[in-house]
């Protein structure tokens, strides 16, 4: 097992290799991360072909020769089990985007948080580590593959029937050693070959249109009586059958020929035929039996061990009883190979993988089925999706970068709360699937959906929003999809509709909930097809779009009422963002007030400074039962006509103004000075109080920090006066 692990720092501020030795200096971490330094792209592509222990690489993105993105694309393509991330103090959302495109599994900002660093460095060595373990396994079940191949074809070659294996372009993929006699050729001779290369013409074209026919129809030809392919005067049994991939496609044909030439007219051929295939189907290792009239007519020893039955036992038993659920599949589903969970009686689970195949048993119609036994390769893949998933979700939350921001996309707020709401809209961007909002009138439900429109793939199409509480009935239809000229009286010309202009972006339906029953079942249908046709129009379109939804009401309880369509809320059920009411953060109340009064300066309103300590007050003790919006609207009556009016009355003897420890002045700018000294400090601190580093990390100059460490009076410990250096 591995106990060190080499990672890669790549970024030309010199003195960076000095500040990672001297933070991770612990015994025990030295012992385990051994680090390597590169000033540019160049030099680490350098060590990366000279180590191939390396599993972390930390990438600026500005550097001289190579800058940090080329270095991204170069690892990603050369060297997949190299985990990137992204370390840069440009942490803006086109940076973010575009290092996640590139392939980078994190993006942490400058100045680096040690703890978050050290966190993300153990999260990248575990998931290199299992994706090289999955590609060691993945060699390991090509390695299977062949072996299996082989051992397929050593079983067929003991089989004296004539078998080969044909694709729908009606190549050669196989062929066993009785076919390969009857032609003269070796099995790597008609590999390739088409049926007019190996038989007569007559037979090749009347195998040609059996060919055509399957694959037109997906039905399998079973125990056709034809000529032999090259001894016309002896006569065969030929079932030509399909076979599929796991999406249900088929993928090619298999064909099974039998010589009945002397045996044809006799009644106890065909049972003596039946009675080998018996045989034959008992040394397989899966299971295997025959349904006939709703009953098995045969099972193999094989199936009766896997399920636990003894042979007696499983002819009393109905194909309904025993596949539960799937019976419906059992007597119907005669075309592709399906999975199951099943329970048997003594309460074992087993996921078992069945083939059906229609032929004649005893000159009726039956459906040959064969049972194979996936549960481990089911729980196999089951863990590799759970972990791929717990990585994925891990990548986009992005925990470092959301949670220190007071501003995201067009939503603003510092609080908990709104953290939380950042990292869930991190979470849900980078999935394609629908969203469901949830908040009361006023929280920003139409900003949450614009900010997961900007950050997600599609974020250079249109969003497009609508309003369906604003659609009359009548004009569903053609407000989403559009019509066509003449479609009915007054459309004098072609429109496009909301799905046709949020093409390849995000639409947004505001107030889901307005919609009425006959209009959710024609949205649905568009959900389930992800097909849509314009009124007055013959050609179906796709429906290329991201749909966020939103509502302020429990559409559970109005599926319950029967006013929401229950099948409609699951198919919008994926993925739910709650909004929190203002109400709950009111520590976000200063940044809005601020925001807002800078918006409204900006629209020749009257420009307000600051608001008195005694109306801000105000402020915090009424509830907010219109949120943001109406914040912003008290907020412009009070610039207007300096009076307060609410919508509930205060209860001001419940509610108290927040205080902040230690801080005299409670308003507003009171407030935003208290934060900007604490910030400043907290910079300072971070870069061993050197002004230089602080002030760039900042995004100001020199002079504007050493202003505001003189105006706020800021001291180094172990100083008397304000550093100045």
């Amino acid at each position: 097992m591995r106990t060190s692990f080499q990672i890669l720092v790549i970024d030309d501020e010199a003195d960076l290799e000095s500040l990672i030795t001297k933070k991770f200096r612990h015994p025990i971490r030295q012992r385990e991360w051994k680090f390597q330094f590169a000033l540019n792209g160049l030099e680490a592509l350098e060590l990366l072909h000279a180590d191939s222990d390396i599993q972390v690489a930390l990438i600026d993105i500005n550097m001289p020769r190579m800058g940090g993105f080329d270095l991204l694309t170069h690892i990603v393509r050369q060297y997949p089990f190299v985990c990137p991330i992204i370390v840069s103090a440009y942490g803006d959302m086109a940076n973010i985007r575009k290092a996640m495109n590139l392939g980078a599994y994190d993006f942490l900002t400058k100045p680096i948080n040690f703890s978050d660093l050290e966190t993300t460095i153990h999260r990248a060595i575990r998931h290199a580590t299992v994706k090289y373990q999955n590609f060691v396994e993945q060699c390991r079940m090509k390695d299977d593959l062949v072996q299996g191949r082989n051992l397929l074809q050593t079983v067929l070659d003991t089989i004296p029937d004539l078998i080969y294996v044909k694709d729908v372009h009606g190549q050669f993929m196989l062929a066993n050693a009785a076919i390969c006699q009857v032609l003269g050729k070796t099995s790597s001779d008609i590999q390739g070959k088409i049926v007019s290369d190996l038989f007569p013409e007559d037979t090749a074209n009347r195998y040609a249109a059996d060919d055509q026919e399957i694959l037109q129809n997906g039905q399998a030809l079973l125990n056709c009586e034809e000529p032999h392919p090259i001894e016309s005067h002896k006569r065969i049994l030929t079932s030509k059958v399909p076979f599929y991939d796991a999406s249900g496609q088929i993928t090619g044909l298999v064909y099974i020929s039998r010589d009945v030439t002397e045996l044809k007219q006799s009644q106890k051929h065909l049972e003596d035929s039946g009675r080998k295939y018996c045989e034959l189907a008992e040394k397989f290792a899966d299971g295997v039996a025959i349904v006939q009239n709703n009953q098995f007519v045969f099972v193999n020893s094989s199936l009766c061990t896997m399920l636990r039955y003894t042979a007696e036992k499983f002819y009393m038993l109905s194909p309904e009883k025993l596949f539960k659920e799937m019976s419906s599949d059992l007597a119907n589903n005669i075309s592709h190979a399906w999975q199951v969970l099943h329970v048997i009686h003594d309460e074992h689970e087993y996921w078992l993988e069945i083939s059906p195949h229609e032929f004649l048993w005893e000159r009726k119609p039956a459906v040959l089925y064969t049972i194979h036994n996936v549960t481990a390769t089911k729980v196999q893949e089951q863990k590799r999706t759970q972990e791929t998933l717990s990585l994925m979700e891990e990548n986009l939350f992005l925990k470092g970068v959301v949670r220190t921001r007071t501003r995201f996309g067009d939503l603003l707020g510092s609080s908990q709360l709104m953290q939380q709401l950042y990292s869930l809209i991190f979470q849900v961007a980078g999935h394609d699937e629908p969203v469901l909002i949830y908040g009361e009138s006023g929280t920003g439900k139409e900003l949450v959906a614009k900010t997961l429109h900007q950050i997600s793939s599609r974020s250079k199409q249109t969003f497009f929003p609508i309003n369906c509480a604003a659609i009359p009935a009548g004009l569903f239809e053609s407000e989403l999809f559009g019509y066509r000229k003449g479609a009915f009286t007054g459309a004098l010309s072609d429109r496009p509709g909301a799905f046709d202009q949020a093409f390849g972006g995000t639409l947004f339906l505001d107030e889901i909930g307005e919609l009425p029953l006959e209009q959710q079942a024609k949205f649905l249908r568009v959900l389930e097809s992800g097909e849509y046709k314009s009124v007055g129009g013959a050609v179906f379109k796709q429906a290329n779009v991201r749909i966020i939804a939103a509502t302020h009401k429990n559409l559970f309880e109005m599926v319950k009422a029967k006013k929401f369509r229950e099948d409609l809320f699951y198919r919008l059920y994926v993925a739910e963002i709650d909004i929190p009411p203002l109400r709950e953060h009111k520590e976000d109340i200063p940044l809005l007030i601020e925001f807002f009064l800078k918006h409204f300066a900006n629209e020749n309103y009257k420009r307000l400074e600051d608001i008195p300590s005694k109306v801000l007050a105000e402020f915090y003790t009424y509830s907010w039962p219109g949120n943001v919006r109406e914040l912003q609207n008290a907020l412009l009556r009070y610039i207007t006509t300096e009076q307060l009016k609410f919508k509930v009355p205060l209860n001001k003897q419940s509610l108290k103004p927040p205080t902040m420890e230690g801080l005299s002045d409670c308003s507003l700018s009171g407030i935003l000075a208290h934060t900007e000294q604490t910030y400043l400090i907290q910079t300072l601190e971070c870069y061993d109080w050197n002004r230089t580093k602080a002030a760039k990390a900042l995004g100001i100059t020199d002079r504007t920090l050493r202003k505001k460490i003189r105006a706020y009076q800021i001291i180094q410990p172990y100083q008397k006066t304000p550093i100045d250096r």
